[in-house]
């Protein structure tokens, strides 16, 4: 990726899974992106990243995250750019 560099690096494990993920910046650090790798582990159970794959039935964009100091204004500006959300539950 042209001017943008590693910033970080960890591995998380869980009973399903075990996460490598990346977080690339760029020079004054206001776009942040973060590529994971999941390996399943050897239980017969599948991790989410893994089941989102399957469901899709190819790679794709799970979730973005967004840095705002006004959350309600950002939303309604993407969404009248034609951004659909998930509507947030209260549980």
């Amino acid at each position: 990726m042209v001017n943008f560099w590693e910033a970080d690096e960890s591995k998380v494990f869980s009973d399903n899974a075990s996460l490598e993920a990346k977080v690339f910046t760029n020079q004054n650090k206001k776009v942040k992106m973060t590529f994971l790798n999941s390996k399943p582990m050897n239980n017969g159970k599948i991790s989410q990243i893994n089941e989102f794959l399957h469901y899709h039935e190819k790679d794709g964009v799970q979730h973005i995250a967004f840095a705002t100091e006004n959350i309600i204004k950002t939303v309604e500006s993407v969404r009248s750019r034609g951004m659909e959300l998930l509507i947030a539950s209260n549980e």
